[in-house]
């Protein structure tokens, strides 16, 4: 854990002054070098007018649907940097994974992803008749995204899904916990500056503590069980313990896993023995909550 958290401090301090265009191209290309685990089947598909991918495990009757929002603070990330871990979470979790492309800042600004994971979404949920049922879940930004896609979903009054799963979520955009301080120094990713512009990037003209743009703040009853991971390393750490205290709060069935030592989303890092502890655990929850 500790030599994989030095390569990322050294990456983060390398890309610190690239454009976004620079940190995107960087992000495909570190994450394309990784090898695909064998026994997936991967399609692309246009859902409700958003590019999106589907990772099927080959040998495994697959009903249930993992519906996946990347994470890159809303600015980075796409479908190719995040394929290595959307097929792991295929294969461990037994589920197809529906990886959605949607649009980022500061080109399309809150609410324009938002909207594109809302459809993506609410057409999933019309198809589950045929389906061991849906679940939403998503790394960093992703994490937020996918809070944000319940909370949209519940004001519609359409079905929720089964089940969320949030892995290092970022959930308040006003940098307002207690570990945007006291991780600052162990984080070996993020950056409180950088993390801040991408906030800044992504609510455009809305203001930060809106609460679906820090979905943290808004109010969580009647939401779907959720299971959160994060690294007790991370400047987001708090992003998940006060989510973890507030949905307990108001009656949701809230699972909330600290690994110690661990960096922000090391669940992507392949072979990682926390890694392969998380995605077994989340493989757990999924199980619980489907047909």
């Amino acid at each position: 854990m500790e030599a994989v958290a030095e390569a990322i401090r050294a990456n983060r301090d390398s890309v610190g002054e690239q454009s976004v265009e620079q940190q995107r191209e960087a992000m495909e290309q570190q994450q394309l070098a990784l090898p695909m685990p064998e026994g997936v089947e991967v399609a692309d598909e246009t859902i409700a007018q958003v590019p999106c991918r589907w990772f099927s495990p080959s040998n495994q009757d697959a009903s249930a649907t993992l519906v996946y929002f990347h994470g890159g603070g809303y600015v980075i990330g796409s479908l190719d940097s995040h394929s290595e871990l959307c097929a792991r979470l295929a294969i461990t979790c037994g589920v197809r994974v529906l990886s959605v492309g949607y649009r980022l800042a500061p080109e399309h600004p809150y609410p324009a992803g938002l909207d594109d994971c809302v459809a993506v979404t609410r057409e999933m949920v019309n198809r589950e008749a045929s389906s061991g049922g849906i679940f939403v879940g998503g790394d960093s930004a992703g994490g937020g995204m996918a809070l944000a896609v319940m909370l949209r979903l519940r004001a519609d009054a359409v079905p929720l899904p089964r089940a969320a799963i949030l892995l290092s979520p970022w959930t308040d955009l006003t940098s307002s916990g207690e570990s945007y301080h006291s991780r600052a120094q162990q984080d070996p990713m993020i950056e409180s500056s950088r993390i801040q512009s991408m906030a800044t990037l992504y609510a455009g003209a809305t203001a930060l503590d809106d609460a679906l743009v820090s979905p943290l703040l808004a109010s969580h009853e009647g939401l779907p069980p959720m299971l959160i991971q994060v690294g007790d390393n991370e400047v987001l750490l708090s992003d998940s313990t006060d989510l973890a205290k507030k949905a307990k709060d108001c009656g949701v069935e809230t699972t909330l896993e600290i690994y110690a030592g661990a960096f922000h989303v090391f669940q992507a890092v392949p072979g990682l023995p926390e890694s392969v502890a998380a995605l077994s655990s989340v493989a757990a929850f999924v199980a619980r909550h489907r047909d």
